[in-house]
């Protein structure tokens, strides 16, 4: 016979480039076990309320007509994972953030711990289940938090599979880490070609206008990857705590970013331009027995 629905987990990163999951040890390690790594993966759109609009829709941009970050309104709601899943028996949640500009309940999420109005790393206010509360703990570890608490509570109805969503802030600028990872060592950086790039002449007139270099690059790059040791410990955590309710053997886990980010690359430090620091992202699949290892 064959196996039941699993449970579907989707954790998105914001702004993780692909060359940034070195200090994610334990992160690779859960994914590494029953799990594959897509080395070329690509975001739709080097922009976070289009791609993600494409990641919970399998739309591009054109279709789901989410173009900017103020569009999230435009995204119809029962195009999306969440709707289909949960017409199909599914318990739905969704903790942290979901698309920009977007206040209230997220469609076809019964559960929902959101980021209202603004994100942020600290004293970012949160909307529980339409309770909107500042949450002055760092927002990293508090998603970690109400993620397990939620898991929990899916598997005190055991006979209904789930699927949630986990979308940190992190890496996204202002970068600042947690406390305890501001100063830790995440390895050296040499650039690469497109940072020392001398001549941009063949670049568009608004890339020709970026001056980033690579003492900004790199410090930029050095901020991130600080953050990202606290979403490690929200992976480890969560598999841990599905672990411990027998769940991770009938989980079908996502691990992705909505874009990537420029290191000075071509003098910028953004993204919203389809350059391959900006749209080639981790993704990791993992379902033990299904997904290959």
């Amino acid at each position: 016979p064959g196996p039941g629905r699993p449970n579907v987990l989707l954790i998105i990163t914001d702004d993780q480039r692909i060359e940034s999951m070195g200090p994610m040890r334990k992160t690779r390690a859960w994914f590494k076990r029953g799990g594959t790594e897509y080395v070329n993966a690509f975001a739709t759109t080097p922009l976070c309320c289009p791609s993600r609009a494409s990641i919970f829709t399998g739309r591009y941009a054109h279709n789901h007509l989410v173009r900017t970050n103020a569009d999230a309104a435009e995204l119809a709601p029962r195009s999306t994972l969440a709707y289909y899943l949960r017409q199909d028996g599914y318990q739905t949640a969704i903790v942290g953030k979901y698309l920009n500009s977007w206040t209230g309940q997220p469609s076809h999420f019964e559960q929902w711990h959101t980021f209202e109005n603004r994100s942020g790393y600290k004293n970012v206010p949160i909307n529980s289940n339409g309770v909107i509360h500042r949450v002055k703990r760092y927002s990293t570890d508090y998603l970690s938090s109400r993620a397990r608490a939620l898991v929990r509570g899916f598997e005190s109805q055991d006979a209904k599979p789930w699927f949630m969503v986990v979308g940190t802030w992190a890496p996204h600028t202002p970068a600042n880490a947690e406390k305890k990872y501001r100063r830790t060592k995440v390895g050296g950086w040499a650039g690469n070609p497109a940072v020392f790039e001398e001549d941009r002449s063949d670049k568009p007139s608004f890339v020709q206008d970026k001056e980033a270099v690579f003492k900004g690059g790199k410090k930029l790059r050095t901020r991130q990857l600080r953050t990202l040791k606290s979403v490690d410990d929200l992976v480890d955590r969560v598999f841990g705590t599905m672990s411990l309710m027998g769940e991770t053997g009938d989980t079908l886990a996502f691990f992705v970013s909505d874009n990537g980010i420029a290191w000075a690359e071509h003098g910028m430090k953004t993204k919203a331009t389809p350059y391959f620091p900006a749209v080639r992202v981790p993704m990791f699949a993992r379902w033990p027995g299904h997904v290959p290892a």
